[in-house]
């Protein structure tokens, strides 16, 4: 169907009274269920632990001048020995695993970026 000039095209996406386009709204309303998806796969217990060792990561390396993401070798090595300093047992190292905490599924339970 050709349209002349001053005709107005037929719209493929239709907008509501903001603006925004069905697509939009759509991928919006996608995004959100998988997040509640996302959130709901993990049990409390997991959620606790990632939320806990991100707020123990990242504040070892803010008061150490350290790159919580992508840290590397050296930070960790920190990060072991400050806790082996504050008299944790090996188990309580070895679960504190800095790869815990900023992986993808605790990011996404925490808010962070992934």
């Amino acid at each position: 169907m050709r349209v002349g000039p001053g005709e107005d095209r037929p719209s493929k996406t239709s907008l509501d009274t903001y603006g925004t386009s069905n697509i939009q709204l759509a991928r919006t309303a996608l995004e959100a269920k998988t997040r509640e998806f996302a959130r709901r796969s993990i049990a409390k217990n997991t959620e606790r632990g990632c939320r806990s060792g991100w707020v123990d990561i990242l504040d070892f390396c803010d008061r150490h001048g350290r790159q919580a993401l992508r840290a590397d070798p050296a930070t960790v090595a920190l990060y072991y020995a400050g806790l082996a300093e504050a008299g944790a047992k090996p188990s309580t190292i070895s679960g504190a695993t800095p790869k815990h905490a900023p992986s993808l599924r605790c990011r996404s339970i925490s808010g962070r970026p992934a």
